[in-house]
C-alpha cells in the first residue's frame, strides 16, 4: 500500500538539498574524476557547509554510492522512455546510440578508475547494473526487433545480448584497439555494423541502409566535437 501523506516544507526542502548535493556531485566527479574533489570542494561549489552534506551522506563512499544509484536511476528511466517513444527497434538502436554518445563528452577518464580503486561497493554496482540491467535492455531491443520482423526470428538474444555487451567492451580495450591508431569511436561505427548486419532479416537491412546516414551523422559529429571519448559511457550502450 503506498504511503500518499504529503510531504512537510521541512521533508520537501531536504530532499531538495540532497538531490541537489546529488547532481552537483555527479557534475563534479564526472568532469574532474572521483578522486580529486573533497568534501570541502562540493560544499564551496554548492555554496552550503561540509556539515550540511554529512547531514545526508555519511562519508564520501556513502555519496559516491548514491550518486551512482541516482545515476542508474535516471539512466533507466531514460532507456524506458526511448523504448517507449521510439517506433520500431532500429529507431530505438539509434536513439540509444545518440544518448551514450551524449554522455561520452561528460566524463573524465579517471572517474572508472577511481571507483574501481577506491570505492569498491560503487564498483560492485557499476558491474552488477552491466550484467543485469544493460544486457536485459538489449535482450529486451533484440526480441522487439524479431516483433517488428526486422530481426531474424532463429537468433539467440540471449547470446547476441551478451555478446553486443563484450563487443563494446573490446572496442574501448587499448591493447585490442590501440587509440594511436584507432579512433574509438570509429571503432565503435565498425563494431555496431557488424553486430547490426548480423541480426537483420532482409527487411531490416532495407530499413537499416535507409538510416546508416543518421547512424554516421551521429558519430561523426561525435568525433568532431568530443576531445576525448572513454569508457565509463559504455554503461549508457552496453
Amino acid at each position: 500500500m503506498e504511503n500518499n501523506i504529503p510531504l512537510t516544507e521541512k521533508e520537501k526542502e531536504a530532499a531538495e538539498t540532497r538531490q541537489r548535493i546529488l547532481d552537483q556531485s555527479e557534475k563534479m566527479f564526472m568532469k574532474l574524476g572521483i578522486r580529486s574533489i573533497t568534501m570541502d570542494d562540493l560544499a564551496r561549489n554548492l555554496g552550503i557547509s561540509k556539515k550540511t552534506i554529512y547531514q545526508y551522506f555519511k562519508d564520501k563512499d556513502d555519496l559516491v554510492h548514491q550518486m551512482c544509484e541516482n545515476h542508474f536511476t535516471c539512466e533507466k528511466l531514460e532507456w524506458e522512455r526511448i523504448e517507449a517513444e521510439s517506433e520500431n527497434a532500429l529507431q530505438q538502436l539509434v536513439l540509444m546510440v545518440k544518448f551514450f554518445l551524449n554522455e561520452a563528452g561528460q566524463v573524465n577518464p579517471s572517474l572508472l578508475y577511481d571507483l574501481q580503486k577506491y570505492h569498491p561497493k560503487s564498483w560492485a554496482l557499476f558491474n552488477d547494473t552491466k550484467r543485469f540491467d544493460h544486457r536485459a535492455s538489449i535482450e529486451r531491443l533484440l526480441i522487439r526487433g524479431i516483433s517488428d520482423g526486422l530481426f531474424r526470428p532463429e537468433i539467440n538474444t540471449k547470446i547476441l545480448s551478451q555478446f553486443r555487451m563484450v563487443s563494446v567492451e573490446m572496442g574501448f580495450d587499448h591493447n585490442s584497439f590501440s587509440p594511436a591508431e584507432f579512433h574509438p569511436i570509429e571503432v565503435q561505427i565498425a563494431l555496431l555494423d557488424v553486430f547490426v548486419r548480423s541480426i537483420l532479416n532482409k527487411k531490416g537491412m532495407e530499413e537499416w541502409e535507409k538510416m546508416e546516414g543518421d547512424i554516421f551523422k551521429i558519430f561523426n559529429n561525435a568525433i568532431a566535437s568530443l576531445s576525448s571519448f572513454n569508457p565509463l559511457n559504455r554503461i549508457a550502450f552496453n
